[in-house]
């Protein structure tokens, strides 16, 4: 029996849910939060879940004396229905478990970024060679060989959605792959300057040799989550945009040279990076 990469999706979870719901973890709708908050508070909240022996929903026992809330997640559309005397603010204890990673996670992570730089890099190598054949562009990795060629057809162009579909392939051809961890940000020119571009089929715009492309993609292993950005162009760039890019390079050089106190948070390390920007 052959299954699509949508149905193994749905199958895998399925798994999940059903893993959760034996582990007393109800899942309930996105835009059911905000009535389940009023009911928390008034303890009228109610589960469907059965226990383990199957003796009906069980209901937690005595009354709740504090809801803890993390100051710095919790939208104040949330925080309004709680009762202040009643909340406790304090970072989530789950961010911190999540953030500790164990032997196994560690190992899986390697493994799940090993396979994936695979097909990223296989990816950009087919692009590459895409864009000297169809634009006839000089090449990102290797030069073209016997002189550039022309498109001869509008069936040969590429787009920013059709080059988005070939990288998630080489994707789904590596072990333990699950899905795309995030909709791929397939983007050229002006639109790589976009926060989360999306790009659809019917409005996305054609590949060009003679712009930036951008690729923020990234995918789900049964072992780990990848999420990588490379920013490349496949014919000659201006002067302008290779000292943007020499830039950002410097920059990155810079924080990945620096020293991180305990504490050290985003904005103090700006200090690092920024100037290569700012200078420029």
């Amino acid at each position: 029996m052959t299954f699509t990469g949508q149905t193994v999706r749905n199958l895998f979870c399925m798994q999940v849910y059903s893993s959760l719901k034996e582990s007393g973890i109800e899942l309930r709708d996105y835009s059911a939060v905000s009535g389940d908050v009023v009911l928390l508070v008034c303890d009228q909240l109610k589960s469907s879940l059965t226990d383990v022996q199957g003796n009906g929903a069980k209901e937690a026992e005595g009354k709740i004396d504090l809801i803890w809330a993390d100051p710095r997640s919790c939208c104040y559309a949330l925080y309004s229905k709680l009762k202040s005397d009643k909340v406790f603010m304090q970072q989530s204890p789950l961010a911190l478990a999540k953030a500790l990673k164990n032997p196994v996670e560690l190992d899986g992570l390697k493994k799940a970024h090993v396979r994936d730089g695979a097909a990223v890099v296989q990816y950009f190598a087919w692009l590459d060679k895409q864009m000297q054949e169809i634009y006839g562009a000089s090449g990102y990795f290797l030069e073209a060989e016997g002189g550039n060629k022309k498109k001869n057809s509008e069936s040969m162009k590429l787009t920013e959605v059709t080059a988005s579909d070939k990288l998630e392939s080489f994707r789904a051809s590596k072990e333990h792959f699950r899905g795309l961890s995030f909709p791929t940000i397939s983007s050229i020119g002006p639109n790589a300057a976009i926060i989360h571009y999306s790009p659809e089929a019917e409005t996305c715009a054609e590949l060009d040799p003679d712009s930036i492309y951008l690729c923020d993609s990234g995918g789900q292993y049964l072992d780990g989550t990848t999420d990588i950005t490379r920013t490349v162009h496949f014919g000659k760039p201006s002067v302008h945009e290779k000292a943007c890019y020499t830039a950002v390079l410097k920059g990155h050089i810079a924080l990945g040279n620096a020293r991180f106190p305990n504490g050290t948070n985003g904005t103090i390390s700006d200090k690092d990076d920024r100037p290569e920007f700012i200078n420029n």
